[in-house]
């Protein structure tokens, strides 16, 4: 990492930053080369370095435009090969298909034919890019021509042959499809490629299953798993399984395929919906104290999953088909509860109202039940413990609409002022800073006298901090310091504030703030990085004598004490008091780290004075403590030369 990189060099470190995910670092080395060499075979990989590194950043704009620069800058070679290939790839990685086969296609046809061969990457996923757009005939010219080109052990030869089988799927000629991958599935025995053939007969599967022949899908989906039972997509193929059983209505056979995906399987990602379609086939097939259970376990199992919610209705459902309307009333209102905005709540609570009746509850009762109610004072508890559920759980979007359904339907409730403030802290929690600012000024104007408001106030800050209002966040900040002098947070909200101002540029303000956190906190062990701060702010805006003051002010037990002396005496340099520049360099000398390079900087600067001075023995013994004591080799020759001087002198 020093200063003088060969253009080697900075393509190495490059090449090893972007390998240990660095990646911001190996962009910026990238740059810095590019405007420092330009190398026929560095600069294009430097570029495809920096185009890999703006990928896994998700910057694909940046990205493309990299490996765009190696292809319009380096025509005709491998690397523009290989950008090629690596554009293809982050154009499908984001659903960008069609500039893949026009530009991008374009520029292939370019390259000279000896180099497309050796990589030959880039007309598969050319042929990709035409299956996603459902261009089948295309599809297939492009794997072929990249079988034609490809070596026979090249990764992605089995991947193409399988690709133009589900071309002709894509093209809706499922008769064609099938036959092209029980020749390939032949190819896969006659290679012994287990995992190829597995993959050609999960295909034929999909194909059967997209042409509607569930059975003769069912059954490919069954040779697929017995073909390779440790393959990725056995979850997959057995829910699929399942899917074309029922489809097939052998409702019996499609529940214990399902239900092998949830034992076998549990946490593919088709499991859940495996459990749900179980459940609910036992519902359309009458079965509702199976199917409540499925519904229960898929609940407990996958609390998280897209079918949970429905599964709540679903056993409230069971219960009501049952005539079990008190447990249907249960789980009813639970799934009111928990979702009283779904957009089946009206038809949820039409049917709850009926359970009351079917219940036979008496009108009395069943007025007293359905008045208002969507606004009882119960209905805000019921809010409020579900929103405290969700806010401990992280789920601060679904927390923050409990907690804004209380502040809206019950204004007046003694959870207003804690549904206030937890409803600004999901935001702030959110890092939705923007929103949190008035949420909590609501809090504060409303609600003055909450134990919350040294939190609030604090989180306040640092809202407007994220929001770039540095002078407001400075204010509240000061404010908090004030008015919660003993709170653990005030050290911080002081030295915050003086920040802000920084950032700010309101350097009085800053300087006032700063003064302020070393009077609080004179033993503090950054108030030497405090003093530093304000000088160099004085010192930005040319109070070179008041910035030189600053920095002499830097307590001597601490760091950063050489450095201050250092900087203060370059500034009476600058303002010519050569006495006062002479007077910290000399106290540099006391400094207990004798090869700190700001003490040998401010030596030499004094002995340079000394010289000035004609005194030439205090100089030839500032030269003689450099020489012994510096740690580069510049400052000890330089001193050695003047030793040097001054003794021949003699």
């Amino acid at each position: 990492r020093g200063k003088n990189k060969t253009p080697d060099n900075m393509y190495r470190l490059a090449w090893s930053l972007a390998a240990i995910e660095q990646y911001d670092e190996a962009i910026q080395l990238t740059n810095d080369f590019m405007n420092s060499f330009l190398d026929a075979e560095l600069t294009p990989k430097a570029l495809l370095i920096q185009g890999y590194a703006f990928g896994k950043l998700d910057r694909t704009p940046e990205s493309v435009s990299s490996y765009q620069l190696v292809v319009d800058h380096f025509p005709q070679t491998p690397y523009a090969a290989k950008a090629l290939h690596l554009m293809a790839l982050t154009y499908f990685r984001n659903n960008q298909f069609r500039p893949i086969i026009t530009q991008l296609n374009h520029q292939w046809n370019l390259i000279p034919l000896d180099v497309k061969k050796k990589f030959p990457e880039t007309l598969y996923w050319i042929a990709e890019a035409h299956i996603q757009l459902g261009n089948g005939e295309a599809s297939r010219d492009y794997y072929q021509k990249f079988l034609d080109m490809a070596p026979l052990d090249h990764p992605l030869v089995a991947q193409a042959l399988l690709g133009q089988s589900v071309s002709y799927a894509v093209d809706k000629d499922f008769n064609t499809s099938i036959l092209t991958l029980q020749r390939t599935f032949q190819t896969a025995q006659e290679k012994n490629d287990t995992a190829f053939m597995a993959a050609t007969m999960l295909e034929m599967g999909n194909v059967f299953f997209n042409a509607k022949d569930y059975e003769n899908a069912a059954s490919t989906y069954r040779q697929y798993q017995k073909i390779d039972p440790k393959h990725p997509q056995l979850g997959f193929s057995m829910y699929q399984e399942g899917l074309a059983l029922h489809r097939a209505e052998y409702y019996s056979d499609a529940v214990a395929a399902w239900e092998n995906v949830v034992k076998t399987h549990p946490r593919d990602a088709k499991a859940p919906e495996a459990l749900f379609r179980t459940a609910k086939t036992r519902f359309d097939l009458g079965q509702y104290p199976d199917a409540v259970k499925n519904y229960e376990q898929l609940i407990r199992v996958y609390p998280d999953c897209e079918f949970a919610k429905d599964a709540r209705l679903q056993i409230g459902q069971c219960y009501y088909n049952a005539g079990n309307f008190p447990k249907a009333i249960v789980h009813y209102t639970d799934f009111l509860d928990r979702f009283p905005d779904d957009e089946q709540a009206p038809q949820v609570l039409q049917l709850l109202q009926t359970c009351y009746y079917q219940a036979k509850k008496t009108p009395e009762e069943i007025d007293k039940l359905t008045k208002n109610q969507t606004k009882s004072p119960v209905l805000a508890d019921i809010y409020w413990e579900e929103g405290a559920k969700l806010y401990n759980d992280k789920a601060y979007e679904k927390a923050r609409d409990y907690f804004q359904k209380i502040l809206f339907e019950f204004p007046s409730s003694s959870l207003a002022p804690q549904a206030s403030f937890y409803r600004a802290e999901s935001l702030y929690l959110q890092e939705k800073f923007m929103e949190a600012v008035p949420a909590y000024e609501n809090f504060l104007q409303y609600y003055p006298e909450d134990p919350q408001k040294s939190l609030c106030m604090f989180h306040l800050a640092v809202c407007l901090f994220n929001e770039k209002e540095y002078s407001k966040s400075a204010v509240v900040f000061q404010d908090f310091a004030k008015a919660f002098p003993d709170d653990a947070m005030a050290k911080n909200a002081n030295l915050n504030a003086a920040m802000c101002y920084a950032k700010a540029q309101e350097v009085d303000n800053a300087v006032t703030a700063y003064q302020n956190y070393v009077t609080l906190y004179p033993d503090s062990e950054d108030v030497g990085t405090v003093y530093m701060q304000m000088a160099q702010l004085l010192e930005k805006t040319g109070q070179d004598e008041k910035a030189a003051a600053l920095y002499r002010k830097v307590p001597g037990n601490l760091a950063e004490r050489t450095e201050a002396l250092f900087n203060a005496g370059r500034l009476y340099r600058k303002l010519n008091n050569a006495n006062a520049e002479k007077q910290v360099y000399e106290e540099t000398q006391a400094h207990s780290v004798k090869n700190d390079a700001y003490r040998i900087a401010g030596l030499l600067q004094l002995a340079e004075i000394y010289l000035t001075q004609n005194d030439k023995a205090r100089a030839l013994a500032v030269y003689q403590d450099v020489a012994q004591n510096a740690a580069d080799e510049a400052s000890a020759a330089m001193a050695k030369e003047q030793i040097q001087a001054l003794q021949g002198g003699k």
